[in-house]
């Protein structure tokens, strides 16, 4: 299962550079080795890939790199 997405991973690692220049920072969806789309928000690049690829793989990243984070929970005692 952990080699579902590989090609899209590696097509986006391969475009990363040229998406930085051309979009700065946006998600981007990747079907095979074509980017489909980018988009300023999330919402926007999951609805796309929803409505136009549902029977594919599809890989939605973020043009910037960020770090991985747990979120923040707070519960009343």
């Amino acid at each position: 299962m952990a080699d579902v997405l590989d090609r899209e991973i590696r097509a986006f690692e391969k475009m990363l550079p040229k998406l930085r220049m051309e979009l700065g920072s946006a998600w981007a969806v990747i079907v095979g080795n074509d980017l489909k789309g980018s988009f300023p928000d999330f919402e926007g690049a999951a609805l796309f890939a929803v409505e136009n690829f549902a029977d594919d793989d599809v890989l939605i990243r973020h043009t910037q790199e960020h770090t991985a984070h747990i979120p923040f929970i707070a519960v009343d005692a």
